[in-house]
């Protein structure tokens, strides 16, 4: 993707400016030029890019030399505002490790060519190969293997080096586990145990849960070790979102405490489960997840949404505001009209807009 950045017409920007453009983790920065080209990883859709105007506001020059004394220059400045500035400038030899490291390198080059050169590496693969492509087995790799060990070089059998023998542990089968349990194991009546236990003898079993039907996420979270994607134990009411014309679901996560509770930890946790969810979404639901302004949580924007994305996810109704916005964020789709919050008022807040569809196309959009 390229990118052209000029001033539009009636506009112009001093001689000494420099552009900085960013796009997602990649910034380019060049001197103001109208015909200048920013190169970019094409991306699937569109993104949002931050655009920083710098000035040149000054320059000097100084001698640099090995002998590591310190010089102080006066900052010629560039523009009429500029602050008078002074710098101190201090440089010294390091040691060539240019040189050291292109002796190492030639020598571990020479050392792997004498090496392969010693076993025939190269002829014996070579002869592997045309082998394998006149006789054109079921299993090549069984092939190549079972000529490598027919057609040793006599070297390996002269100066091979015996590797000492480790002690081996005496190992016996392992059964499985049904058949260990039964070989090892006495089956006792649970009833007969319960006379033991006077409180708990009409203890009855736990009805099995009914099969709840699947959700399409489900299968893109990969939560750590107790966390799961657990709906609420009612019937999910609709409630009205932000905005006139917005419905929503929520779920919280097993394990892990309420959004309004929870501390640093524990909304870090839900946003990297759910980070890795929306990675896998496509189709309608392909979007862009933006954390809350100010969050350092979430590595692919260390310093959360920018002021424009606030105010487009404002419009859309899809903004909510936290004071402590590290391990909040909400995910949108590119249509812009279904989105997730995530830690706001539970750990996921499925959101759809409702204008134009009825409310059954509603609820199925908030299924995902």
């Amino acid at each position: 993707m390229e990118v052209r950045v000029e001033t539009a017409s009636g506009y112009s920007l001093p001689n000494s400016c420099f552009v900085s453009v960013r796009v997602g983790d990649v910034q380019k920065q060049r001197r103001y030029d109208p015909k200048g080209l920013y190169q970019f990883p094409c991306p699937a859709h569109r993104r949002t890019a931050k655009i920083d105007l710098y000035q040149h506001v000054g320059t000097c020059n100084t001698l640099v030399g090995p002998d590591a004394i310190p010089t102080e220059v006066a900052v010629q400045p560039l523009q009429p505002n500029a602050p008078e500035a002074v710098l101190k400038v201090i440089s010294a030899n390091k040691p060539d490790a240019g040189a050291n490291r292109e002796q190492r390198m030639s020598a571990v080059k020479k050392e792997a060519v004498e090496y392969l050169n010693m076993w025939q590496i190269q002829e014996k693969l070579g002869e592997a190969v045309k082998q394998l492509l006149q006789k054109r087995p079921d299993d090549p790799i069984d092939f190549i293997c079972s000529f490598l060990q027919a057609h040793k070089p006599m070297a390996f059998q002269a100066t091979k080096v015996e590797s000492p023998k480790a002690t081996r542990l005496k190992t016996t089968a392992v059964l499985p586990f049904r058949e260990y349990y039964k070989s090892n194991f006495r089956e006792v009546p649970i009833s007969s145990f319960y006379t033991r236990f006077p409180i708990r003898r009409n203890v009855v079993a736990a009805p099995k849960p009914a099969p709840q039907r699947a959700s399409k996420l489900a299968p893109a979270l990969r939560p750590s070790v107790g966390t799961w994607l657990q709906a609420k134990p009612k019937k999910i009411a609709l409630i009205k979102a932000g905005l006139h014309g917005h419905m929503t679901v929520a779920w919280n996560l097993q394990g892990l405490g309420s959004p309004r509770t929870s501390g640093l930890d524990e909304r870090c946790e839900v946003e990297r489960v759910l980070g890795n969810a929306f990675m896998h979404f496509n189709g309608d639901l392909d979007g862009e997840y933006f954390p809350l302004p100010k969050s350092t949580s979430y590595f692919a924007r260390p310093d959360g949404m920018t002021e424009e994305e606030e105010r487009l996810l404002n419009s859309d109704g899809f903004l909510f505001q936290n004071r402590d916005g590290t391990g909040r964020g909400i995910y949108v789709n590119s249509k812009r009209d279904t989105a997730v919050w995530v830690n706001g008022e539970h750990h996921i807040q499925i959101i759809a807009k409702t204008a134009g569809i009825s409310a059954q196309e509603a609820m199925l959009r908030l299924r995902l």
